[in-house]
Order: C-alpha cells, then sequence, then structure tokens
C-alpha cells in the first residue's frame, strides 16, 4: 500500500500533509501462548491457581474472518467498557485500522497493520507521552485443552486500543479473554516507534 506522507518521525511512524499520524507495519496481535489471570476466562477454562495460559493457534489468528473483521475498525484510548459501535464510535475512535495482513520472515508469528490516527489529543499522547502500546478488543470463543490451559478461536475483531502497557512484551500484541463469546478488553503490544 502506498502513502503520501510529508515527514518520517521514526521507523514506524509519518506525518501526513494534514498532520495525521500514519503508523505502518505496526504488530497488532500474535501467535502462540500467552498468560491471562483465571478470571479473565471465566468458567469456561479452569487454572490451576491464579494465571491460566491461553493459545492463540495461527490458524485462529491469520483465519481470513479473524484478520479481516480488523480491517477498518476504529482506534481507541485504553479499552472501552462496552464495544464500540455506532452510538459510541464518535465518542471514542481517534483513527482507525487498515491493511491487516500477516507479517512475513521473523514477524509471520505477528498480525500487521497500517494505523491512522486523526485525532489531535491521541497524537500528542503517542509523540509526547510515548503511549504507543497496543490492545485488540475482541470476541472469541474460549475452549479448555486441559486444567490451567485453554485455547482462543473464533476470532472477531472490535477495536485496537492505545494502553499504556500489555500482556505481550514489546513489539507483539495479545488480548485477554473473558469467557465465551465475551469482551476481551486487556492487552498485548506493540510499538511503531522502536524497532521489532
Amino acid at each position: 500500500m502506498r502513502y503520501h506522507t510529508q515527514s518520517r518521525l521514526s521507523e514506524h511512524m509519518f506525518e501526513t500533509p494534514e498532520g495525521f499520524l500514519l503508523c505502518p507495519g505496526v504488530a497488532i496481535a500474535r501467535t502462540g501462548p500467552q498468560p491471562y489471570a483465571a478470571d479473565e476466562v471465566a468458567d469456561d477454562v479452569e487454572g490451576f491457581s491464579d494465571v491460566v495460559v491461553m493459545l492463540r493457534d495461527e490458524d485462529e489468528v491469520f483465519d481470513s474472518e479473524a484478520m479481516a473483521s480488523f480491517e477498518g475498525k476504529p482506534l481507541v484510548i485504553d479499552h472501552p467498557d462496552e464495544d464500540v459501535n455506532p452510538d459510541n464510535w464518535k465518542e471514542l475512535a481517534v483513527g482507525h485500522v487498515q491493511n491487516v495482513r500477516r507479517g512475513e520472515g521473523t514477524d509471520d508469528d505477528l498480525l500487521i497493520a497500517d494505523i491512522l490516527v486523526t485525532d489531535a489529543e491521541a497524537i500528542r499522547l503517542i509523540r509526547k507521552e510515548g503511549l504507543r502500546e497496543l490492545s485488540c478488543g475482541y470476541d472469541a470463543r474460549n475452549e479448555a485443552v486441559r486444567p490451567g490451559m485453554g485455547r482462543q478461536t473464533d476470532i472477531r475483531g472490535n477495536h485496537v486500543a492505545l494502553v499504556p502497557h500489555g500482556r505481550a512484551g514489546h513489539g507483539a500484541a495479545s488480548t485477554t479473554g473473558r469467557g465465551q463469546w465475551q469482551r476481551n478488553r486487556a492487552g498485548g503490544t506493540a510499538s511503531w516507534a522502536t524497532p521489532r
């Protein structure tokens, strides 16, 4: 995809002629095992203690419907208490997600997207305050694999949130499960300001 920008601010941040912030090629999700608090997966998966490991297989993360479900979705600051929808979109959205795709080479375990930030306050938070981690808000089905371990399937995106700290570590994004078909709210990280 080709974009018209006037200045490069870092490897993953460009300013458009209008002053928007374009962040191409950022990780919004990843595959693999991720720790969750037992109460985040409700009664779907029992933990040995307060932690459950949830598996996110590449067949689920890179499923064509899962990837398409994030296309055009809003970027928000922190996860809202409810899904982003036509009634609350104007008050929550600070940009949008586009060109969602699987990473290549060493990034082939990452779900990559381009993010256009259109809100002045969000741009300030990113550029001046360092708010650069991402977390996907989505619905998923949580399935028990064994005590202390589960698997997420049927992932469907609602939004991507700018968050102060996420679960998956710098350079990759993850999400939190909240039971079968319940909202996944807290999350992982991706940073477009520093190399992965």
